[in-house]
């Protein structure tokens, strides 16, 4: 019985990773979308300026997402996965490009940065990039992990708010929230990121948000 326990433990060990491939779609600098299935998968081991993040003058966050998307475009990628899923929901997997690790590419590059928390597979990769200033080395590029700490929520919503449109700081939509959702009340506006107030829900429409499913 013991052994048949340990067998069993073992499969599902086995079966945590996964292997996937598909076309994808760049959702951000370290997260992509595999369309067919709609599996979404953060890079293991690099982590790329977010979204909203500059590097001095430079919007390094779209910069990386564009350099991404322009390497892959729209072609298939192969992913497995390691470990579970992240906070976010992501499936946390090493992908590949025309046999290529994506994450090494991107470090390579000096696109993103060796997560260094999490793995020490890239770390030489970006002494190197840094070294011959490579993509953001060639100026200022900041740690996308001290960037998501350092952000700070208004903590009040302006006066007549009825609808709330924020921002995905994942994919970068345009989302709306009407009281009585799930996160209506947990959202804050920051319009010097591009949110707004809306109000009336066709107001947010017409301005191209998309109501929360939630």
């Amino acid at each position: 019985m013991l052994r048949l326990c340990l067998i069993w433990l073992m499969m599902c060990g086995t079966a945590q990773a996964r292997d996937f491939s598909a076309p994808a779609e760049v959702i951000d600098g370290d997260t992509i979308r595999l369309t067919r299935d709609a599996w979404v998968f953060r890079l293991h081991g690099i982590d790329a300026p977010e979204i909203d993040q500059y590097c001095g003058d430079a919007a390094c966050g779209l910069a990386a997402r564009d350099w991404l998307a322009g390497l892959i475009q729209g072609d298939a990628v192969q992913c497995r996965t390691i470990g579970g899923k992240d906070r976010y929901g992501r499936y946390v997997a090493k992908c590949y490009h025309a046999g290529r690790d994506i994450g090494a590419m991107l470090v390579e590059a000096g696109y993103a940065r060796a997560y260094l928390r999490y793995s020490s597979d890239y770390a030489l990769l970006e002494k190197e990039a840094a070294l011959n200033k490579r993509g953001f080395w060639a100026g200022e590029f900041g740690d996308p992990s001290q960037h998501r700490a350092a952000k700070v929520q208004p903590a009040s919503v302006p006066e007549g708010c009825v609808v709330k449109g924020n921002i995905s700081p994942n994919s970068g939509e345009k989302i709306y929230h009407v009281a009585g959702q799930q996160h209506y009340a947990k959202v804050s506006i920051n319009t010097a990121k591009g949110e707004a107030c809306f109000g009336s829900e066709a107001e947010a429409r017409a301005a191209g948000w998309r109501k929360a499913r939630r």
